[in-house]
């Protein structure tokens, strides 16, 4: 497994001093700008705040611990570091500001200028916080522009952002990769900035050691037109749930007066890619086609309350074969010969469930992850994360699916045929799973064994990467 994985992906690293806090609070939110304290006063109220670092930290610059968020409003992005880091005051670097200034000292064991055909995943030497000033991490919660500024010396200097591979990308075989790298050889102030992805992580690195100097760092989110959210799924802890009763149709119908006559009437469309829950936080749900919602009181003779469900179908058939790859599936995707087909959209990891009540015949309903664009551009197709087929006969029962799934990633929602399968809510429980998706019943396929990365067997699933063997002979490296 690379150094940067084992590093970067598994658990926190145990620090004593990082048990003390929780968020160190360097980091200032000024619109899209991140800054450092850049008064004596604003130096003098941060060092209040921590005066077990405070003789040293503006003294002779020691350390805060890595791993540490250091910006209190994450709202966007949270700033770490992979090293300890590094802290002063650059009113000696820059003569003409007279002013007491905070910043980071920026630097690593790249050498004076950073390569960037080079691939740093396994570079041991740039992740040993004793070879190293500072090094730190953003992760994004939005896709953005990130941008950071430092002062060099005049020597030949390097600055960049590189973004890490994800654990599907390693086990592909895949790196991480720069997106910008600056080199300069003045004393001035010099920037590097990259669009970047939400739910990734980005590494922003400087060369050699001494004198750059960093002060602040920019994350503008990319403004995308967001449709208003239709509020028909309502959450209800992990549940996310359609109206239920008379009472909350009629409410739900009452909001929407241009739906509401055909919309509970004879399961007309709610348009594709609109937001369909209210409470965002966790999970987006919209349809990737449009979306037929009705009432389930006629298929279920025994339940006369009125509720909603959506009539789930598709073009795949009647059974959905797990094996198949339906990216590039055009009758899929085309809104006229389906019913509906859902997407749910993650901002955190967690374990996806949806459940269907269903007329007889073979059905079948699926989970399935989409590839990311540079998936694609790798010749890599989606995958089904889980797919239940079933037949019921007199009794219809409730049918379900389910799969661990990680944040930042769009996921399908998709049942077989067309023609009374029928959801009624959604779940996503982000404290749920151990990240292992199985196709099909758990009986044809176990769990043997659990190892660690040293090999060392263990009972449980520990933080960070366990190999797992299935009963099938089948062995997969698992992230929790």
């Amino acid at each position: 497994m690379k150094k940067l994985f084992t590093l970067l992906v598994t658990a926190l690293v145990a620090v004593s001093a990082s048990a003390q806090l929780d968020v160190v609070k360097l980091f200032t939110k000024d619109g899209n700008t991140y800054k450092l304290p850049s008064n004596a006063q604003e130096i003098a109220d941060f060092a209040a705040a921590y005066p077990d670092y405070a003789t040293l930290f503006w003294g002779v610059d020691p350390m805060f611990p890595a791993d540490v968020p250091l910006n209190e409003d994450q709202t966007d992005i949270v700033i770490s570091g992979v090293t300890t880091v590094s802290v002063g005051t650059h009113y000696n670097l820059v003569k003409e500001d007279q002013n007491v200034k905070a910043y980071i000292n920026m630097g690593s064991t790249l050498g004076n200028t950073i390569n960037p055909e080079k691939d740093i995943t396994e570079d041991v030497t740039l992740w040993d916080t004793g070879s190293n000033q500072s090094i730190l991490r953003v992760v994004t919660k939005k896709a953005g522009k990130l941008a950071f500024d430092v002062y060099g010396g005049t020597n030949n200097r390097s600055c960049g952002i590189y973004q890490t591979p994800t654990e599907e990308e390693l086990n592909n075989e895949l790196t991480g990769k720069w997106l910008d790298v600056q080199a300069y050889n003045t004393a001035e102030l010099h920037t590097t900035t990259a669009d970047v992805e939400a739910g990734r992580e980005y590494i922003l690195v400087c060369s050699s050691k001494g004198n750059q100097n960093l002060m602040e760092i920019r994350f503008e989110p990319t403004e995308e037109p967001v449709a208003e959210a239709i509020k028909l799924f309502k959450k209800d802890g992990i549940r996310y749930v359609l109206p239920s009763n008379a009472q909350e149709i009629a409410d739900f119908t009452a909001a929407y007066p241009d739906y509401a006559t055909l919309f509970w009437g004879v399961d007309p469309m709610f348009p594709a890619d609109m937001a369909l829950n209210e409470d965002q936080t966790d999970i987006v749900i919209s349809g990737v086609t449009t979306v037929s919602v009705g009432t389930h009181y006629n298929l279920l003779k025994e339940d006369q309350n009125v509720k909603a469900y959506i009539n789930m179908g598709s073009t795949l058939g009647n059974t959905i074969n797990p094996e198949t790859d339906i990216t590039e599936d055009v009758t899929l995707w085309d809104t006229g010969s389906n019913q509906s087909i859902l997407r749910v959209v993650t901002k955190k990891a967690g374990n996806l469930a949806f459940d269907v009540y269903s007329g007889k015949n073979n059905r079948s309903i699926g989970i399935y992850q989409t590839p990311t664009e540079e998936e694609l551009n790798n010749e890599l197709t989606g995958k089904w994360l889980d797919v239940q087929s079933y037949r019921d006969e007199e009794t219809m029962l409730l049918h379900t699916t389910s799969a661990n799934v990680e944040a930042g990633r769009e996921y399908i929602l998709v049942c077989s045929s067309k023609g009374n399968q029928n959801l009624m809510e959604i779940r996503f429980d982000t404290a749920g799973g151990t990240g292992i998706n199985t196709i099909g019943t758990s009986s044809e396929k176990t769990i043997e064994a659990i190892y660690t990365l040293g090999g060392m067997r263990t009972n449980e699933f520990s933080k960070g990467v366990n190999i797992v063997k299935y009963s099938d002979g089948t062995t997969v490296k698992i992230l929790k």
